[in-house]
């Protein structure tokens, strides 16, 4: 893969990154009471992401009662509302110097980019999960036993995060072909998602990749 394309890729999960940190700062302000318009980059940059504040994003404020139900006695909607009058402002000063800000001197830390790239670069490209490489993907595409309709995904490996909810950084961040991806989607955890439906995918290809006698995809080590 060219260099180029892997730039703008990383710039794109960069994005991704920043927003999820700034949707998990935001909701953490507000709950704990702080003001949202007056805060510095120093404060943004400190800001901790932990499991617990994870699971009050996760598990209330986005499946409680909009209307009726409460985070630490403040509203959904009061939250939601928010949030959404801060993100308005796009095209603010404070906006701008924040994202900035992220992907010049954060993003690059957590996730220097000669680590991104050696995700793309390497010899074998294959899923984390399931294990299926881009060659065995290729092979199947031409015997029709690719049955994908999207024109773009599917037919490269993609990032993916192991912690769903976390920014994508060097150790939360693993090449995953386009169906584990599609089906871990943000509910599951990598020790959840890889021994079970990654070897259930694995098993599946194995069946369509024997019907040609291609070259099948082993065993997991802990599995040998």
């Amino acid at each position: 893969m060219e260099t180029k394309i892997i730039r703008n890729k990383y710039y794109q999960k960069a994005m991704e990154s920043f927003n999820t940190r700034l949707d998990l700062f935001l909701f953490n302000r507000i709950i704990e009471k702080q003001c949202i318009d007056d805060f510095s980059i120093g404060d943004f940059e400190d800001f901790q992401i932990t499991d617990n504040l994870i699971k009050k994003y996760a598990t209330q404020y986005y499946q409680l009662e909009y209307n009726i139900e409460l985070v630490k006695d403040i509203k959904i909607n009061d939250i939601y509302n928010k949030m959404k009058e801060w993100k308005k402002k796009p095209e603010s000063e404070d906006f701008n110097s924040l994202r900035t800000h992220y992907w010049l001197n954060m993003f690059p830390i957590s996730f220097p980019f000669e680590d991104f790239h050696d995700l793309f670069t390497k010899k074998e490209q294959k899923c984390h999960y399931c294990g299926i490489t881009y060659e065995m993907i290729s092979s199947l595409r031409v015997k029709g036993e690719i049955f994908n309709k999207r024109d773009t995904r599917g037919f490269s490996m993609e990032i993916d995060r192991k912690e769903p909810n976390k920014e994508y950084t060097s150790g939360n961040s693993v090449l995953s072909c386009y169906w584990c991806n599609n089906a871990k989607t943000d509910e599951f955890f990598y020790d959840e998602f890889k021994p079970i439906i990654g070897e259930s995918f694995r098993l599946l290809w194995n069946k369509r990749l024997a019907k040609h006698n291609l070259e099948l995809i082993p065993d997991p080590p802990s599995q040998k």
